[in-house]
Formats: C-alpha cells, structure tokens, sequence
C-alpha cells in the first residue's frame, strides 16, 4: 500500500535529497473568486456497494486516502481512492500480506457530482462486505498507487468503458500493476492482474481513448528504472505493446534513480500520447557528470511524446532550473491536455506550484507561470483538468504558511516536511480561462474547510514525518457542465461537521486515534456548486476532432467532425489546411443544424502541400450561418502515424 510504496529514485539518489529552496518565476496577480463555491462531502464506505453520499447512510464514511478523479463525456464523475484500515489485523507490517486489508475504492457520480454511489471495488475478489466494521470478507491482493481514466468512445454496450489500475500487495513490495476494466458503468469489473508484462513497477498511470484503447505507464525496476508505456487494444484483456518513453537520443541520460514519473495523457482528437517525467539532467554535460553519484536534484521537466499510439516517444524538454539544487520531483508532475490539443505541464518546487503551456503538441513550451497566490502561499501535489481550449482547472494542497521565509517557528526556513502545526492547510482550486498566454490571470478559492495541520511529509517510504495527505489527490471538470469535481485526502475527524467520523477515528484527545492522525484519513469529495465552468462552447462550431495521420496506404488522411454551437443552421463549411482549399464531402451532408455534428475524411490533400510525419500545420475552418455571418477558427494538427484501431 501507498504507506510503504517504494519511491524508487529517491530510494537510489538519497543524496539527491537536498533542501529544496524557493524560486520565484512568473508571478502574476491573483483574481478575486467571485461565484466560485463548493460543496464538500465524504465517500461512502468502499466495501458496501451502492451506499449514496451525502444522505443520512450510516455507511457514509470510509478510511481511504490517495485519491483520483476522471469524468466521462456524459459528464459522469469516477473516483478511485486506496483502501487504509487502520484495525489491528491491518498494520502497516501487515499491510502487504494480508488481503483483507487491501482493495481500492471506487465511487460514481451522474447527478454532476452532488452525490456519489459506491461501486463494487475494481480489484476485490470476493463478495462484497456486510455493514460491520472492518470488513471480514473482503480479500483482495491488489490497492496500492490507484490511478483510473474513461473511454472517449462508448463500447458495444453503450456504456464508456472505465479502467483502475493499482499496485499488488500480497506479494509486495507494491510492484505488480494490476488493472481492472468495467463496461458497464462501474457494475461489474473485470481484473488482469498482470497488465504489465515488465515486472517491478511503481507508481502506475493510466489513461484512455476510443472505445477500448487503455494505456498504463509505470516506472520499471528490472529496466533499468526506466518508464515503460504499456498499452491494449482490447479493453485491458490484452497489454501486448510495451515501450520506453526514453527516446535513443536521452536514453544514457536516464539512468537508475534519474527521474522520477508522472501521469499520462491521451488526446483523443489526434490519438497523441503526453508523458510526463522530473530528471536531475536537462543536457549532456549534466548527463556525463551525473552519470556517476552528482548533487543535482530532480531540477527539470519532461514530456515525452508519442505520435504513433505509444511505440516510440521523444523526450521534451519543458523547463530546466538553472539551480540545481531545486525539485519539481514532489508528488507529481502532472500533464493534461484541452479540447484543442494545447498540452499543460504542471510542477511544483516545494513551495509554488506553476505551470506551462504548449501550442505545438509538446515540442515547444512556455515559461513556468506560477499559478497560487496569497493567500496560499505554499501549494504542493499540483493537479489540473483542461477543458476547452485555453481553459484550465488547477488545485493544489495550500497553507498560508511560508517556509521561504525565516520564522520562529522556521529560524532557518523549512520545507513542507517540517512546517510547524500553525501551517492550516485546505484544498486550493483555481482557475483561469486564459491559460495560453503568460499574463493569464487565475480565480483563486480555498474549495474545502481545513484537511491538515503541519508538516507534510513528501519523502515516499523515506517519509519520517506525519504523511495523511500521501502523495496526490486529483480534479475532473464534467464535459457537460464544465464544473469540477475535487476528491482529496482529509484526516480531520469532523470535516465538514456533518460527515461520520470514520471507526478508526474514535477519540480527539487521543494523539493516535484523533485529528490530524492516520486513524482519521478518509476520502472527502468537493464539486463546485456555482462559478464558471472550463467546458464554453465557441462561437459557431466546434472541433470535435482532427487528425492527420499517415494511413495503412501510406498515403497522408485528413479526418475532422464539427459540431455547430449556434442557434442558427450553418449553411457552408470551408476548410484550409496551410493556407490551401481542403475538398471534402461532408457526411450528413450540409446544412448542419443546431447541436448536430458531420465529420468527413481525405486522402486527396491539396495540390502543392506535401507532409512530414510529426510536423505540425495550421487548420483553418470558416462556417457560414444562415443568416450570412461567418465564424473562422484556426487550429494546429499534427501528421501523426496510423494509430488504431480503438
């Protein structure tokens, strides 16, 4: 389980482990939070199917931490979160040996995140539990480091297709990545526990697209420590494509205890794969020099990018300090992508959290923009949800205190590791509608009542200091709604008043047993209630895919759906692909009538446009209304290689 997960570079590169110091990049004045509010709540118990929170169920309470969160393009919310008993027969020695103390929650949401359902857990093997406390039936080897992702396509049944994975535990130490598929809505699942054919992994991620398409990225022990990518086709039956995200150019320079992984994404408008990474090399030099034992700490930001479906990637650089002695290795660098395919990169130093933003899928990127303000002035375990185009969610863990600064408390500064017990920490959620360009400002939000006290350890199983929170909590914005859904960790007895205290949380005044203890973490939900959502709709139309890819004829295929956002029908399309006339035959044919979507496809590109695989070309689209008006919007598309199918 996470409480013994082994953090593997940190484990290797001990001497990497250097006091991280502050830096101030772009700082941009903080908005105001005007609409912006939420609704906070607690997870029914994992083990008691079909339990619904918030409502006066006795089972509204549950002792699972270390969550994540994804939406589908119904706007259906899932949330997945690791099982913690903290009862006698489940000590954290027992942790990795007894299977009644594992499994992973998981939970659904299809009123737009107000309630949410218990589902039967992804990788429990048998029967679900009675309502006593602890669960006596349950038995599951797996539940450690959950990560989930969400089909962008329905399966054959009509339902999207859902995925968790996580790490085994029977057989410990945490590094089987099992993954469990449900095509049904979360009704039933079907587990493969041995989704990765590498073996010794930590730290799994997943993510998804079309119909059955799922990939899992971890990072691998018997390779060397490098990240593998491992993908099927089938809907998790099958993991039969596995590769590197170290391209032949960086391979040397990531060796073993060199990076440390982050989360992976899927554009399913282009079929692009983003993979994030920190490193203690950013060039060359720093590669030979590191090659043996060197001080660096973990000072720079990768993306590796796949175009061809995950068989090869090359590695980006997204942002170096010069100080080495800075980290953005703290649990996790995190990668999304928006409706138009511009790629975030989000990393935090230990104190701010920042972000960046790429236009050219992951080649080229800009400067970090720091995204938290006063008065959250440290933010750690950064997490975002883009919607549509250049407009991002982002929520972090806050305090208002600053260990950048001496203090009595702090005489000497101090990272979150030590912060003293006057550091209040809450859920922070902001939010900015202009995220691609450097002045973008945020709406900044405390979305939840207090989650912590005092230090926060980051360290992984290196960990000496009070580590409630664990390593990463997660946002999902609802396509239909645009408004977000937060699952976070919580190890405050009564918070808010109205929740059940978990059993293990029994008395306050007892240090072991009270607030601000283990005995106390439990998996807390808060959905935005009222403020701007992340999913506008634009002006005229919108893009629901592009996609150049060469086809099985080796022959360049342009393929593209619109939807039209008007009230009005749009009567003409026309298509430009750098600048040149696209001809395309549209299927239904024009006019296209309000909320309805036409796609078409070609394999005749323009005269006098020749293509390059991985290069990238602006799209440009003009509708014409009925009423004569004209709407154009321009977009970059990458020529990728033949992906599917999905």
């Amino acid at each position: 389980m996470t409480d013994l997960r082994l953090r593997i570079p940190k484990v290797l590169a001990l001497i990497l482990l250097l006091a991280v110091l502050p830096l101030a990049l772009s700082s941009l004045p903080a908005a105001g939070s005007p609409g912006l509010s939420f609704t906070t709540f607690e997870l029914g118990r994992f083990d008691v199917p079909g339990t619904r929170c918030p409502s006066s169920n006795t089972n509204c309470f549950n002792v699972n931490a270390e969550p994540q969160i994804r939406a589908d393009p119904a706007g259906n919310f899932y949330a997945s979160s690791e099982y913690l008993p903290r009862v006698a027969q489940c000590s954290i020695v027992l942790d990795l040996l007894n299977p009644q103390c594992g499994g992973t929650g998981a939970w659904k949401s299809s009123d737009n995140g107000l309630h949410y359902v218990t589902l039967p857990s992804p990788n429990t093997l048998t029967a679900a539990c009675s309502t006593t406390f602890p669960c006596n039936t349950s038995f599951s080897p797996f539940g450690g480091d959950t990560d989930l992702a969400v089909a962008s396509r329905k399966n054959s049944n009509g339902f999207y297709n859902v995925y968790v994975v996580s790490l085994e535990r029977a057989t410990g130490p945490l590094l089987t990545v099992e993954e469990s598929t449900s095509r049904d809505g979360g009704q039933t699942w079907t587990i493969n526990p041995t989704s990765i054919q590498a073996p010794l992994n930590d730290r799994p991620w997943v993510a998804a697209e079309g119909a059955n398409k799922v990939c899992v990225s971890s990072h691998n022990i018997a390779t060397f420590f490098e990240i593998l990518v491992s993908c099927s086709y089938d809907g998790g039956v099958t993991f039969a494509q596995v590769n590197t995200v170290f391209d032949q150019a960086h391979l040397t320079w990531f060796g073993p205890g060199n990076t440390q992984g982050g989360n992976i994404a899927i554009d399913p408008a282009n079929h692009v794969i983003y993979d994030t990474f920190d490193s203690i090399v950013a060039s060359e030099t720093e590669a030979i020099r590191c090659a043996a034992p060197c001080n660096n700490n973990f000072h720079s930001v990768w993306v590796a990018v796949s175009i061809d479906g995950g068989v090869s990637f090359k590695d980006h650089l997204v942002y170096s300090n010069p100080n080495v002695n800075i980290g953005y290795d703290h649990q996790f660098s995190q990668v999304s992508v928006d409706k138009a395919g511009n790629v975030y990169s989000l990393f935090t130093d230990d104190h701010n959290t920042y972000y960046s933003f790429s236009t050219d899928f992951g080649k080229d990127w800009s400067r970090p923009i720091q995204v938290n303000h006063s008065p959250s002035k440290t933010a750690i375990f950064p997490w975002s949800s883009a919607g549509s185009r250049g407009e991002l969610d982002v929520v972090w863990y806050g305090t208002s205190f600053d260990g950048t600064v001496t203090s009595p408390e702090c005489p000497n500064k101090c990272t979150p590791d030590n912060y003293p017990m006057t550091a209040v920490w809450n859920v922070y959620f902001a939010q900015t509608l202009n995220a691609l360009t450097t002045t973008s400002s945020f709406t900044q939000v405390a979305a939840t009542p207090i989650v912590h006290f005092g230090g926060v350890c980051e360290a992984g199983i290196g960990c000496t200091g009070n580590r409630d929170l664990f390593d990463d909590f997660g946002v999902a914005a609802s396509p239909t709604t645009g408004l977000a859904s937060i699952v976070f960790s919580d190890d405050q007895r009564l918070n808010p008043t109205s929740d059940t205290p978990p059993p293990t949380c029994t008395d306050s005044s007892k240090p072991e047993t009270g607030t601000n203890t283990g005995s106390c973490d439990h998996t807390e939900i808060a959905t935005q209630t009222a403020g701007q959502g992340i999913f506008r709709k634009p002006k005229g139309f919108e893009i629901e895919r592009e996609d150049l890819e060469e086809s099985s004829s080796n022959k360049p295929e342009f393929d593209i759906a619109i939807t039209n956002t008007d009230s009005q029908k749009i009567t003409s399309l026309s298509v430009q692909l750098n600048g040149l006339n696209l001809a395309l035959n549209w299927n239904p044919s024009l006019p296209l009538q309000p909320g309805a979507t036409l796609s078409a496809s070609t394999t005749s590109l323009p005269v006098g446009l020749t293509t390059v695989i991985g290069e990238v070309y602006s799209l440009t689209v003009t509708a014409t209304m009925a009423d004569g008006t004209t709407v154009t919007q321009t977009f970059s598309v990458i020529q990728t290689l033949l992906v599917g199918p999905f």
